[in-house]
């Protein structure tokens, strides 16, 4: 048994229903949502959370009580990505998968600072992924990988393609914790 904690979108809906054992704690921002849907789905629970609170991680290990979790974010724009990996590595979750969208804000200036580095230099991180520099939004996914990298050099960090999620921005960065890693 353990918590996810997913953003808003089709995912915390089949989350629930491939885990139904597993409480699945929906996380966002707007609390004008319609969340309808979530009586149907006994184990979804919301909770309005702002990010960028400096309690964030705190409000994410409360909703898991206890219970193991992962931290799941889907098409987060901008800033939201590398925020979202923070509050992951400051909580007591075992991870986070983290599927960044595009290039708002101060993530989109680094997107292009690190894409400039990396056409000099593709072998200056510890990942396997330069196969993936090419593309804009394989760029982003890079840079969001070497950002979570570069945040915690313990953990296990790589990035993974999922050509069946049916979206161009099909990019996964997975974080395990060091302790959590066998």
């Amino acid at each position: 048994r353990g918590a996810a904690a997913t953003r808003r979108n089709g995912t915390h809906a089949s989350t629930s229903q491939l885990f139904p054992d597993a409480a699945v704690v929906c996380f966002d921002n707007n609390p004008d949502m319609d969340l309808s849907w979530t009586a149907a789905r006994p184990n979804v629970t919301y909770v309005e959370l702002d990010v960028f609170s400096p309690s964030a991680s705190r409000v994410v290990d409360a909703a898991a009580a206890g219970r193991r979790s992962v931290v799941l974010g889907l098409h987060l724009c901008g800033a939201l990505s590398p925020r979202v990996a923070v509050v992951a590595r400051e909580s007591k979750a075992l991870g986070c998968a983290i599927s960044p969208c595009c290039f708002k804000g101060s993530l989109g200036k680094r997107v292009r600072q690190r894409a400039t580095a990396l056409s000099g230099d593709a072998s200056s991180t510890r990942s396997d992924a330069s196969s993936l520099l090419g593309d804009a939004y394989s760029i982003l996914a890079r840079v969001m990988l070497l950002l979570c990298e570069a945040d915690d050099p313990d953990a296990s960090v790589e990035l993974r393609r999922d050509p069946e999620m049916g979206s161009p921005k099909d990019a996964f960065v997975v974080v395990r914790k060091q302790r959590f890693l066998s």
